[in-house]
């Protein structure tokens, strides 16, 4: 698994790029099988926000995230997201060509700059419009 993540706050800490990008994988060796419930999975408010949870699932995925987040007022900050990624069961089709997508508006509650809850509205999958309600960051 890798994690990358990068802020690039503009003018102030109040507005910030925020990205991230995560490869994951689960193989099994001398012709074992990994079972289905360790594979990596896409869709849901920590992924990709336009699908249900555990939406997409197979032996590696690729994952990017993307939010411009600025503060509203003192206790809303605000996000506009877009999210994309795929499954796939060989690494080597992890690319960029056919990815599941998701785009959208976040708002999130917070106090001394810990997100209380937060409600992201997506849109751009086979789901229509989703709405989630979570109690953390997504990244």
């Amino acid at each position: 698994d890798m994690r990358l993540q990068q802020f690039i706050p503009i003018f102030d800490k109040k507005r910030v790029f925020a990205f991230q990008l995560v490869v994951s994988g689960s193989d099994a060796t001398n012709g074992g099988r990994v079972p289905f419930y360790v594979h990596p999975t896409l869709g849901g408010g920590q992924t990709l926000r336009s699908e249900r949870d555990y939406r997409f699932r197979d032996t590696h995925m690729l994952l990017m995230n993307a939010e411009y987040r600025w503060e509203a007022f003192s206790a809303l900050d605000m996000a506009l997201f877009t999210d994309w990624g795929k499954v796939a069961p060989k690494f080597s089709d992890l690319n960029f060509s056919i990815l599941e997508h998701a785009y959208g508006i976040g708002f999130r509650v917070v106090a001394a700059q810990n997100v209380i809850f937060r409600l992201d509205i997506a849109t751009g999958g086979s789901a229509g419009i989703r709405y989630m309600f979570k109690f953390n960051r997504i990244f």
